[in-house]
């Protein structure tokens, strides 16, 4: 059993999350959420293509140009293939996301691909294999609730456009919510077999009013049923 020791939160911090007056109006993130715009491909916050190395841009740009051939599934984008889109990805999808919190756990649940998220903010997480979501902890910096994601399989992109990473990738995310209907992400990446240095991404997404979580069935898109294979009524 491997253990994420770079991602293992100290006692003080989590006693700072119970003790810190205010910290909960502060750091109040939950409801549903949602993505301000459409996000296909990621730059970082000076507004360039993230820093990749010589055999990773290699790997981007097939990406981008069997993308071009309109064949999405041609492209080997695992999410169009209905695998799970990852994290960070999985924010940025058109579809909304619930954040909810209690004082030993943040959750996120996706209606796209129905993921769930668990950000521990008690505890070191341990694991046995890596994941497509990767293991979160997180704790809370003056209101932010700052998030460190590792164990990734390596088999997701980063962005629809196909920015990659391996199994050594790290994210870390730091959410503040920066009006009374928004959220900002600031996403740093690290992962010294594809990029050159870590690089940082800014998103912000919107409170859904009264939002809720629809169905999401991503092979409903590959796989269509015929109009007249869907069952009719029952018989009199």
């Amino acid at each position: 059993m491997r253990t994420m020791g770079s991602l293992v939160l100290g006692v003080a911090a989590f006693t700072c999350l119970l003790g810190a007056a205010g910290a909960a109006e502060e750091g109040d993130l939950r409801g549903v959420w949602k993505p301000q715009r459409y996000i296909s491909t990621l730059r970082t916050v000076e507004g360039q293509l993230p820093p990749l190395l010589p055999e990773a841009a290699a790997i981007y740009r097939s990406r981008v140009d069997a993308r071009g051939s309109g064949d999405p599934l041609k492209g080997g984008d695992p999410v169009e293939l209905c695998q799970p889109a990852g994290t960070p990805r999985s924010m940025y999808q058109m579809r909304p996301f619930m954040l909810v919190q209690t004082p030993l756990k943040v959750t996120l649940v996706h209606e796209f691909q129905h993921l769930v998220r668990h950000v521990y903010l008690d505890e070191p997480v341990a694991f046995e294999d890596p994941t497509w979501q990767g293991m979160s902890v997180g704790r809370w910096d003056n209101g932010t609730l700052v998030i460190e994601t590792g164990g990734f399989n390596g088999r997701t992109w980063l962005d629809e456009a196909g920015l990659p990473h391996s199994e050594q990738l790290k994210v870390t995310e730091r959410l503040t919510r920066s009006g009374k209907s928004t959220m900002v992400a600031e996403i740093t990446i690290e992962d010294p077999e594809n990029y050159s240095a870590p690089w940082t991404t800014r998103l912000t997404f919107n409170l859904v009013p009264n939002g809720d979580l629809g169905w999401h069935v991503c092979t409903q898109k590959m796989f269509p049923m015929p109009a007249d294979a869907r069952p009719g009524p029952p018989a009199g």
